[in-house]
């Protein structure tokens, strides 16, 4: 189901990752409305759901996500690099996180799986 630019299923909420080294994905945004529309978007989750079918142009071809995402994502530019590699990763409504990014891979940051030190 989609609600509030969201796609949800049951209990938690569908997060975009980059897996794959080299360029990440809602990481590399340049505002952080950016990275909030990349990391929730439903349309590519959906279309990552459904085994990337190539039917789906603006996803399928290269050529056409460049302007797709720019004019989605608040008409500034926007870096697509890690497109490529995203995979869905499910995250419990409610749940505080980040993304996390090293070397263009990506990651889910919860507040329960770091180890705070306090001082």
């Amino acid at each position: 189901m989609v609600k509030n630019g969201k796609y949800y299923k049951g209990d938690s909420v569908a997060v975009l990752v980059s897996e794959g080294h080299g360029a990440g994905w809602s990481s590399w945004a340049h505002t952080e409305e950016q990275q909030k529309l990349a990391m929730f978007d439903p349309e590519i989750v959906q279309w990552i759901l459904d085994d990337k079918p190539n039917n789906h142009l603006v996803f399928a071809d290269p050529m056409h996500r460049g302007s797709y995402f720019t004019d989605k994502y608040g008409g500034t530019y926007f870096y697509d690099g890690g497109f490529d590699g995203l995979i869905v990763e499910w995250v419990k409504v409610g749940t505080k996180f980040r993304i996390t990014e090293y070397d263009g891979c990506e990651d889910i940051q919860t507040m329960e799986n770091v180890k705070w030190i306090e001082a």
